[in-house]
């Protein structure tokens, strides 16, 4: 096989080498009139997937390596040709039915690099001549022949590390960033006896990174012993026979085969310390790997329970919850009419106190009182006067404005709370694939003073939200503020949610559709609402489905409580519909513009 093109002269310049990329086709030098099927344009090579494609069919069957190429749309034909190149969506969709055979990410890392010598040919006799730094630096710098949205930059290393920095023009999932360090732990094994390379991951485009960071590190003796040793014996072998050898070439001779004989020594002991190295360190990974598997099963296993007893509670409390505020509302209702009649009794009964009592003063000014019924008036005097309180007292009872309990404001740090609130992100996604940042910008204020227990329920229910609907991807929590206020930005990259459902659960909550694990009433938003009402504070909220959720939470640094009647006004439809146009503000989906330099 060779590629013709239309023209004898090469391209001049890169953008015309592109451009007469789309004149070429593939011909069979032997029979150039049989056409031959072109090969397919895309932005990755699918020389990539070939070891994934081998283990695939080794372990499960060639059945299953033909029901994963019909799922991902690709044809056995294209998927044996290692020219091939295909789009970076039908990529994803392979790795994705691949990860769904495999137990595991370890065995899906192990999958991606299974037999990846092969795919190297001879290119690994010049590989095998250079460091395992310069096998790195070098597949830095030739990434462009297997992908054409995407770079390596090699960073600071030593002998035995090196930094890749990789960046891509695309959204790429977790799956392709474990794909990537499947095959770059294989390198050093390249090398004869070498044991593969540890990848610490610093950054993720997966988890919303600007790019992948990988610290790699192998284990590569300095190799002296070996020539030392040969030298050491070939000058004896030389001083011995000095005196029987007259020959100037056999007196050199002797010491090149003892340093051959060193290092053919010194090779075989560095290739069986190397394998040793490699099985006990295999080993402890297993063990390593089974005993956190076994603890983040324990772990899930106590958060399925918690969730289910939490769920259970959650029901119980807003059964009972709304069984009482029928009560109340009822008995509101039917004391209504009663406490009308009492005010208007005591009013009416005042009013013939105030004629006795002005009677009696009267009298006593006119001078028709004698001194033996002085005693008797300012009697009746003190008994009027004893009525009158006792019925303004009465008054006051059947107001319509009761007391409630007075809530106190705290001054909170506001550095403190940030670091809570890090705390707890963190701790609630233990067991999920999501990365927690939360930081505290210069805009934030020093302290804030509200009510405790309100500000911590609202931070609750916030950060229980966006673990909930967040399965894999990030969480970023920024505390900052604007004038006035305390800000808290909250955004996930979770399922999203739509404007009906949205404003469901804004309204009265209720049972979600398709409801996360460990299930959810929906009602976190709304009590959020109702709280941010009594402390003057505002709400807004920005979602999708599919696209993540992002809210912003304003609160005052300097807290007025609200009185809105106490807590039953606020569960009538009027008075949560007076809620939301105070509080709560709805923020459009930015329109998205195709990004071509791969930044978001």
């Amino acid at each position: 096989m060779t590629v013709r093109g239309k023209g004898d002269e090469p391209p001049p310049n890169d953008e015309s080498r592109l451009q007469a990329r789309a004149q070429l086709r593939v011909v069979d030098v032997e029979n150039p009139d049989v056409p031959v099927a072109p090969v397919p344009d895309g932005e990755l090579s699918q020389r990539i997937l070939q070891p994934l494609f081998r283990y695939v069919k080794l372990t499960f069957g060639e059945a299953a390596l033909d029901r994963l190429a019909a799922d991902a749309g690709l044809s056995r034909e294209l998927m044996e040709r290692t020219d091939a190149w295909i789009s970076h969506e039908r990529f994803e969709r392979v790795l994705a039915l691949a990860r769904q055979l495999l137990p595991n990410d370890q065995e899906f890392m192990r999958a991606c690099a299974h037999e990846i010598l092969g795919m190297y040919g001879p290119v690994l006799l010049v590989l095998r001549c250079m460091s395992v730094r310069g096998a790195y630096e070098m597949m830095s710098k030739t990434t462009h022949l297997a992908s054409k949205i995407s770079s390596y930059e090699a960073c600071e290393g030593t002998r035995t590390s090196i930094r890749l920095r990789y960046r891509s023009t695309r959204r790429e999932s977790r799956l392709m960033c474990l794909s990537r360090q499947g095959q770059l732990r294989t390198v050093p094994t390249m090398y004869w006896g070498m044991a593969p390379a540890r990848v610490t991951e610093t950054t993720c485009i997966g988890r919303g990174d600007a790019c992948c960071e990988y610290d790699l590190r192998w284990y590569e003796p300095v190799r002296w012993r070996g020539p030392l040793l040969g030298g050491i014996v070939g000058a004896i072998a030389a001083t011995l026979l000095w005196g029987h050898i007259q020959s100037g070439f056999a007196l050199l001779g002797l010491p090149i085969l003892g340093l051959l004989a060193a290092l053919m020594l010194e090779q075989r002991r560095v290739v069986d310390d190397h394998l040793q190295f490699s099985e006990q360190t295999n080993r402890e990974l297993e063990r390593l790997i089974q005993a956190h598997a076994r603890a983040v099963d324990e772990v899930r296993a106590l958060h399925q329970r918690e969730r289910v007893w939490s769920q259970q509670l959650e029901h119980q409390i807003a059964n009972r919850t709304a069984r009482l505020d029928a009560v109340v509302e009822r008995f509101r209702e039917n004391s209504a009419p009663h406490r009308d009649k009492l005010r208007s009794l005591s009013h009416d009964i005042n009013n013939p106190l105030t004629v006795l009592l002005g009677l009696a003063n009267q009298l006593r000014r006119e001078g028709h009182v004698e001194s033996d019924a002085e005693e008797m008036v300012a009697t009746l005097e003190g008994a009027v006067t004893q009525v009158s309180q006792l019925l303004r007292e009465l008054a006051t009872i059947v107001r319509d404005e009761q007391d409630t309990k007075e809530l106190e404001l705290e001054t909170i740090d506001v550095p403190e709370l940030a670091t809570r609130i890090r705390r707890q992100l963190r701790a609630t996604a233990v067991d999920r694939d999501i990365r927690v940042t939360v930081f505290q910008s210069r805009e934030a204020p020093p302290a804030v003073s509200t009510v405790r227990m309100m500000l911590e329920r609202i931070v609750d229910n916030l950060l229980t939200n966006a673990v909930k609907y967040t399965e894999r991807g990030s969480i970023v929590c920024e505390v900052g503020g604007t004038p006035g206020f305390l800000l808290l930005k909250v955004s996930d990259t979770g399922r999203g949610i739509g404007p009906e459902r949205l404003e469901q659960v804004l309204r009265a909550g209720g049972p979600d559709p398709n409801p996360p694990v460990g299930g959810s009433r929906g009602a976190g938003l709304s009590i959020v609402a109702r709280l941010l009402d009594q402390l003057g504070g505002r709400l807004e909220i920005m979602s999708a489905p599919g696209e993540g959720t992002t809210v912003w939470m304003y609160l005052p640094c300097e807290t007025l409580l609200h009185d809105r009647d106490g807590d039953a006004p606020e569960a009538r439809p009027d008075a949560i519909e007076s809620v939301l146009r105070r509080v709560v503000k709805i923020r459009p989906k930015p329109r998205e513009f195709p990004d071509d330099d791969g930044e978001h």
